[in-house]
């Protein structure tokens, strides 16, 4: 959703957005030959992010935009990582927010094709022990391409 004002080519875009992370966890195993085994670990998310978004005109058909806000991210479903000797659970926290930096190209006020920086503000896991809350929780920023087609 775009609510702009017309005279200032300022306004507001919010979106209602699926998100599905995925990561590769390597674990030592214990034994004799200390081999290494990956475990897939995959969360489910729905993502709000409301942005401040501005236009401005090159050429009558073309206009560069700016966008720049917060966003939430809700859990809504995946695993958790679960380590025998290590740490008895970490789990995937329910909530998470961040800033949203964009920038794009919009077309005939019908087609807009953007990228944006997604800076994450909060961890992603709960966990028992520190070193572990340590190597779960580094703060991951984001790239995204976006397309959006106004009708």
């Amino acid at each position: 959703m775009e609510v702009m004002l017309p005279a200032m080519n300022f306004g507001v875009e919010a979106s209602v957005l699926y998100n599905n992370d995925r990561m590769d966890v390597s674990q030592l195993s214990a034994g004799e030959n200390n081999v290494r085994e990956e475990i897939s670990v995959t969360n489910h998310y729905i993502d709000i992010p409301v942005n401040a978004k501005y236009k401005f005109g090159l050429l009558l058909p073309v206009k560069i935009y700016a966008a720049a806000g917060p966003y939430a991210r809700i859990h809504i479903a995946g695993d958790d990582i679960k380590f025998k000797d290590v740490v008895e659970e970490a789990k995937a926290k329910a909530f998470e927010a961040g800033i949203n930096l964009g920038l794009g190209v919009e077309v005939f006020s019908r087609l807009a094709v953007g990228v944006n920086y997604g800076m994450q503000l909060t961890d992603n896991y709960s966990a028992n022990k520190p070193i572990w809350s340590d190597a779960l929780n580094n703060k991951k920023n984001t790239w995204s391409i976006q397309a959006t087609v106004y009708l």
